[in-house]
């Protein structure tokens, strides 16, 4: 839900719920009273990719985001969990709100600049991080850069249909979330399971699933103050 539309709900006091917002400016009630949600804000996951960067010995990193308050404020609250994890971030680069293909090209020329910090953290949409990955397809810079993401990302499928080769070794973050038995039961018979096997890791807060070459971050549950 965007902030605008959150700031004139709450002007004539209607109440929102939201199931996807995770704006971190969403959690100051003195400016969105009538706002809450059912998923955490961004300076969670934030929080949990620092954790995971330090764990796996990832100390110098780039960061890449979206123009814009999911990228800017998702970076920010990083930058911040990254200084007190120890982890250094050699440049910030940022993905215009109009981007062209030699943009793209450009971008990722500028992550390879730095040779030594080739774990990329992302807050970026997925369409940006598809287009990403097809400019990495198109240098040939295959596997190149390992990278540490959103749950913009999460588990979609979209952002690396079709390149498969430069997402492997990919971390991506999403919330915990529980199945509805029913609901799974009745479109199961649409899913084609694509995951040979799966290795679950458990690492202090955080599950970690290996798939298909992929990691992905799954949050514990929690109760946030919404």
């Amino acid at each position: 839900m965007d902030n605008c539309v959150v700031k004139v709900f709450s002007f004539y006091q209607i109440p929102q719920i939201s199931y996807a917002s995770t704006s971190i400016d969403l959690s100051d009630k003195s400016r969105f009273e009538y706002f809450s949600r059912v998923v955490p804000p961004d300076s969670f996951q934030a929080q949990a990719m620092a954790d995971i960067a330090s764990y796996f010995g990832w100390n110098y990193v780039s960061t890449l985001a979206d123009e814009g308050n999911y990228g800017e404020k998702g970076i920010e609250a990083f930058q911040e969990a990254a200084r007190q994890a120890g982890v250094c971030i050699s440049q910030s680069v940022w993905i215009p709100r109009v981007v062209t293909d030699a943009e793209y090209q450009r971008i990722v020329k500028d992550l390879l600049k730095t040779p030594k910090a080739r774990v990329v953290v992302m807050f970026v949409n997925e369409d940006n991080c598809r287009n990403i990955l097809a400019s990495m397809k198109q240098m040939n810079q295959t596997n190149e850069l390992t990278f540490l993401a959103s749950d913009s990302w999460g588990a979609k499928i979209h952002p690396v249909h079709g390149h498969e080769e430069n997402a492997e070794g990919v971390v991506t973050i999403l919330p915990k979330r529980s199945m509805v038995k029913g609901l799974v039961m009745r479109v199961s018979s649409f899913v084609v399971d694509i995951t040979d096997a799966s290795l679950v890791l458990q690492m202090s807060s955080f599950d970690i699933l290996f798939r298909y070459h992929k990691v992905m971050i799954v949050l514990p549950e929690t109760d946030f103050d919404l």
